[in-house]
């Protein structure tokens, strides 16, 4: 996770733009990042059971909570 959280980290240097000839850091970026790998992992996850009667209802709750977690922190797409 800690490469992850630093792949994440440089991928936020310079999206502000520059100031006194120095790299902005985002830390809003930097929140919606994260925000959407958590979305994401969340939305990746299999279902655990072997009865798959209820596979669609599963599925539906983690689109969801993926969904509300994303719309919570005010992250797009």
């Amino acid at each position: 996770m800690k490469n992850k959280i630093k792949e994440l980290e440089n991928q936020c240097y310079g999206y502000a733009g520059f100031r006194d000839d120095t790299i902005v850091f985002d830390k809003q970026k930097f929140a919606e990042l994260i925000v959407k790998e958590c979305a994401k992992f969340v939305n990746d996850i299999e279902y655990p059971y072997e009865d798959t009667s209820h596979k669609d209802t599963w599925d539906a709750c983690c689109v969801w909570s993926a969904e509300k977690l994303k719309n919570y922190f005010g992250v797009k797409e």
